[in-house]
């Protein structure tokens, strides 16, 4: 099947629909949830869900996650696009995935020395301040 189109972002809610449904192949994927209707209805959602105040809150959290993660200590190089963002360290991710996770903070590794942060499209200032606080600690 040939790729759907990308659509310009609207403030105005997708008058067309997601489809509910799940062909046979999607559903016998090699993965853990890609394909099931479940997983599939959630994506939906959230790709109608998308609008100009999204988006906008998208870029500019991603922005002072960057920034944030710019300035401390052990973090050698910030990259990413929105909120997918890496921060590669100075030293072993894994230990600080641990670090994090004892803090309460969810975070990924990336190979070796890279941090990955994926926060939900709606993580607030405050919130990615408070991750940043965290990080500060536990890097400090």
């Amino acid at each position: 099947p040939s790729p759907r189109p990308r659509r310009a972002p609207s403030s105005r809610r997708s008058t067309t629909s997601c489809s509910r449904t799940s062909s046979p192949a999607a559903s016998s994927s090699q993965t853990a949830f890609g394909g099931n209707p479940v997983a599939s209805a959630a994506a939906c959602a959230v790709v109608e869900a998308i609008d100009d105040e999204l988006l906008a809150n998208v870029v500019a959290r991603g922005a002072q996650l960057a920034d944030g993660l710019r300035q401390l200590p052990r973090v050698r190089q910030v990259r990413g696009r929105g909120l997918m963002i890496g921060a590669r360290l100075d030293g072993d991710a894994a230990s600080a995935v641990d670090g994090c996770r004892e803090r309460g903070l969810l975070a990924l590794s990336a190979g070796p020395d890279v941090l990955r942060f994926l926060p939900p499209l709606v993580v607030d200032a405050g919130e990615v301040d408070e991750a940043l606080a965290v990080l500060g600690d536990l890097l400090a």
